[in-house]
């Protein structure tokens, strides 16, 4: 038995489950390399058009800060010359203030321009290692991009061939055991009809002994009424069907006001095990032969 289910699984898994899953892992395969050279290409090109527009700017401010010094030092220059020429041209007794100023003012502008040829040599020298780090640093988190893009892939990939076995084999064992599984389902059902069956028997005893007690209060009442009989004609009859003579007597009250018939009935009513006249509570009933 065994053996032939493991044979018959066996086929099932050549037939059937190796190619679905060969077919699904070429899909896989084929949908994870388009996309992952699909992101690889676009993370080329944005990462290659932000470091161009990096360096664009980096050159456009360095082009303004060279053109910003040029301007001052043409300022300075126009400046000085323009001193010059008021000072030889009008004349001033002033001139060794004037050379002073002119002798320091050509200082500082030397030394500004030395500070800002270190700092553009120093800019310079560190752009390449600067490159460098940031592209290690772009390098690594694409890196940990595909891995972490990866290892979603194969985790849902995994999920997914898992759910489906799970489904395959659950399908596979209904089908081998089939002849249980309906045997379980009619059974299942049969006892569903014989709980309801039940339950509407329950109901209708229920309802039938309701309506047996709300006739029997009815004809009580009925035999009550001084109107229709009076007290000789009832005085040997029981107090609830007032039809069938006297012959049980209900203890401890002692009372003799029931049928055979009515005190087998006597649970059923609406106060259960109680006398009709005292309402005590019935422990036993003493039948009497007259």
């Amino acid at each position: 038995m065994f053996g032939l289910l493991s044979t018959i699984a066996r086929a099932i898994d050549v037939a059937l489950l190796q190619p679905i899953a060969g077919i699904i892992e070429t899909i896989a395969a084929a949908v994870y390399y388009f996309l992952a050279v699909s992101w690889f290409i676009g993370y080329c090109l944005v990462q290659c058009a932000g470091f161009i527009w990096r360096l664009l700017c980096d050159g456009v401010e360095l082009a303004t800060i060279v053109y910003g010094e040029c301007r001052a030092f043409y300022e300075q220059l126009r400046n000085i010359i323009c001193d010059v020429y008021d000072y030889i041209y009008h004349g001033t007794g002033d001139g060794l203030l004037l050379a002073d100023n002119i002798t320091r003012g050509i200082g500082l502008l030397v030394s500004n321009l030395l500070i800002e040829l270190g700092n553009l040599t120093l800019w310079l020298l560190a752009l390449l290692p600067r490159a460098v780090i940031f592209m290690l640093d772009s390098l690594i988190l694409l890196l940990e991009h595909l891995g972490n893009y990866l290892l979603g892939i194969a985790a849902f990939l995994l999920l997914n061939l898992f759910r489906m076995s799970i489904g395959i084999a659950v399908l596979l064992v209904i089908y081998m055991f089939r002849r249980y599984v309906y045997l379980c389902l009619l059974l299942l059902l049969r006892k569903l009809h014989f709980q309801m069956s039940q339950t509407c028997s329950w109901m209708w005893n229920y309802v039938d002994r309701k309506c047996s007690w709300l006739l029997q209060k009815l004809h009580v009442n009925e035999a009550q009424n001084p109107s229709t009989n009076s007290p000789s004609s009832r005085s040997d009859c029981c107090v609830v069907c007032i039809e069938r003579s006297r012959n049980i007597v209900l203890l401890p009250c002692r009372h003799l006001c029931l049928c055979k018939e009515c005190s087998q009935q006597l649970h059923y009513y609406e106060g259960g095990n109680r006398c009709p006249v005292c309402r005590d509570f019935v422990e036993t009933m003493l039948a009497i032969y007259s």
